[in-house]
């Protein structure tokens, strides 16, 4: 009963460790997401500052070139216009491409962390099974010498154990 409380508080203990590992991770992803959420922003204002000073540079151009007809300056502005839709559509499908890479690589990483942490605790679980395990053989050695007067070998307690099981099963007891 002992043991199986035992076993019971160990096991709650990891998970407890494991959801605050989960956790951690979760608080990390929102995190990169945060930043990544930034530098793409920063990126479309540069890429819109690139873009407002070409087509001030052009208008410009066009301004020192005294375009007399404004059929042509309407046309060259609508060209600007599609290079510039195109320049930052192009931004935009790079840094999408970006997302996607490093949220993959961070999936992968917490995946294999995830991965560790259960690893760990599996080891954790067999050993304190063992040490429990050792620990009942303990009590049922002393207890089998305090009942008997002599000393029990796990070996033969447990054939001693499976006889008597066996016994039972013979009379129908269970």
């Amino acid at each position: 009963m002992i043991s199986e409380l035992v076993v019971i508080v160990v096991i709650s203990f990891l998970l407890i460790l494991v959801l605050a590992e989960y956790a951690n991770m979760r608080r990390k992803l929102m995190v990169f997401r945060a930043q990544e959420g930034k530098i793409k922003h920063h990126a479309l204002e540069q890429a819109n500052k690139i873009v407002e000073d070409s087509r001030n540079k052009a208008i410009e151009i066009l301004r020192e070139a005294k375009v007399s007809s404004q059929d042509t300056q309407t046309k060259l502005e609508e060209e600007i216009n599609n290079i510039t839709n195109q320049q930052l559509n192009g931004y935009k499908k790079a840094l999408d491409q970006i997302t996607i890479a490093v949220e993959s690589q961070v999936m992968d990483k917490v995946g294999e962390r995830f991965a560790k942490v259960e690893e760990e605790i599996e080891q954790y679980k067999q050993k304190r099974m063992q040490e429990i395990d050792e620990q009942i053989f303990k009590v049922l050695q002393d207890t089998a010498q305090k009942v008997t007067g002599k000393l029990i070998s796990p070996k033969d307690h447990l054939e001693l154990v499976l006889q008597a099981l066996q016994k039972a099963k013979r009379e129908h007891v269970f």
